[in-house]
């Protein structure tokens, strides 16, 4: 739909000739203001970048004076004269000729950052147009599948949305990054369960964290707690996939979490005057919230509708915080094999690689299958991950829920749990037990 000549990107255009938009004038007027003053480079370069030039000789002296700025020499008509020539790229761009002529061009670079806006303003609806004649095409391949279509077109917008309002990183932003983080651990999402914190140092973004076992072992509960904590508490947007959980049932748990009224009271009806009170203040509360559920029931969810998910729940409340996926054996499958095991292993690596895509933690709730029965000890291990080897390979942390009194209701261990890390990629592994409160989804440390 487009190519390169030696001088600008053409577009090919639908019953219409007319040229793409571009302001070559702003384009000769920012880099006759970066040869004039020493100084415009600095105002200029966390806002433009060379992709943007529509004119391909305006984005070759760009670069060289990028080159320049980068290592701290100045980016005069002498400097950008010499670096292009060294380069053997000085007769490309026209000669001296054509630097000395910018240079005549131009009063003063007073207004560059102004003409940069402009320049990136005509980049971007060149990039739009772009991506509305890939999507008219996705449209004709009538063999591909339709929701595969859908899926396609629209990352492809909200790639081009997100470059709007996102900051771009420059190289001296890649640059700056990159020797800050030498030799410094970054931070994760706190759990607030103090002793896993220290164990897993939080939920780490680009990472894949398992939670499992058996049903009803309070897996749901620890998602609603963490989900609470980051969204509440830190004003992190949470995106919550609930394929086995209704909407209204996991928001009541959010509730009972953030009222401290008992959930089965909140769906009984049971409630005291005192209750109404404190599930009203929630309630009022929940709008300010940052958390998007979606409830799509496990046949109709998988990591495409999760990739589409994510996306709308970020234009709506920014970069996400936390992606929750509740659980990941209920997950539809997007091909139609009947190898589930070969299925859930994909599914695991996709997990993962949403992770890294939209930079985020993604947790998974996984279930344990029915081997741990017939064991004297009842703690789960991660060999009984349910139809799932993959589900190991992939994940970064797994975390394995037990409750003594979930087998033994004698058991002097009453409302303690077991967070029992058994994978920590690079980390330690150990047992972490919290107090766990399944009326209000609270797990509260012990030390």
């Amino acid at each position: 739909m487009y190519s390169n000549t030696n001088n600008v990107i053409s577009f090919q255009t639908f019953g219409d000739n007319a040229l793409p938009p571009q302001n070559i004038d702003a384009e000769e007027a920012i880099l006759g203001g970066i040869l004039l003053d020493p100084e415009a480079m600095s105002r200029i370069v966390d806002i433009l970048y060379p992709q943007a030039f529509y004119i391909n000789v305006h984005r070759d002296i760009y670069e060289a004076a990028l080159a320049l700025y980068l290592v701290g020499k100045p980016t005069d008509l002498m400097s950008v004269t010499t670096f292009l020539y060294d380069h053997k790229t000085l007769d490309k761009v026209g000669g001296q000729s054509k630097l000395a002529q910018l240079v005549e061009r131009t009063v003063s670079a007073v207004n560059i950052d102004r003409y940069a806006d402009l320049v990136m303003d005509k980049f971007t609806r060149r990039q739009l147009i772009k991506a509305g004649n890939e999507i008219v095409q996705l449209g004709y391949e009538t063999s591909t599948e339709l929701e595969n279509v859908l899926d396609c077109s629209e990352q492809k917008i909200f790639k081009l949305s997100e470059s709007t309002t996102t900051n771009i990183e420059t190289p001296v932003d890649i640059m700056s990054r990159i020797y800050k983080q030498i030799g410094v651990n970054e931070a994760g999402l706190k759990t607030e369960i103090y002793d896993l914190d220290k164990l897993i140092g939080g939920l780490k973004k680009k990472k894949l964290y398992v939670v499992a076992g058996r049903s009803g072992i309070g897996k749901t509960q620890l998602s609603v707690w963490l989900a609470h904590q980051t969204a509440v508490f830190q004003r992190k947007p949470v995106i919550f996939f609930s394929a086995e959980m209704d909407r209204d049932e996991l928001m009541t748990r959010i509730i009972a979490r953030d009222s401290g009224v008992d959930s089965r009271q909140i769906e009984e009806g049971s409630l005291q005057a005192s209750d109404y009170a404190a599930i009203l203040n929630t309630v009022e509360k929940a709008g300010t919230v940052p958390l998007w559920i979606d409830d799509t029931p496990g046949s109709g969810l998988n990591l495409m509708r999760i990739r589409a998910g994510i996306r709308r729940a970020t234009a709506t409340y920014g970069h996400p915080g936390l992606v929750i996926l509740d659980y990941l054996q209920l997950l539809g499958s997007e091909d139609g094999r009947t190898n589930r095991v070969s299925e859930l292993d994909r599914l695991a690596n996709g997990c993962k690689s949403i992770a890294k895509e939209f930079d985020v933690p993604f947790l998974a709730l996984a279930q344990i299958n029915r081997s741990v029965e017939s064991q004297k000890d009842k703690r789960p291990t991660i060999s009984q991950l349910r139809e799932s080897g993959g589900l190991e390979q992939a994940s970064d942390v797994i975390m394995l829920l037990y409750r003594d009194e979930y087998y033994n209701p004698d058991t002097p261990d009453q409302g303690i749990a077991e967070i029992i890390v058994g994978k920590h990629r690079g980390g330690k592994t150990g047992t972490v037990k919290c107090l766990f409160k399944p009326e209000t989804s609270q797990f509260l440390s012990l030390t």
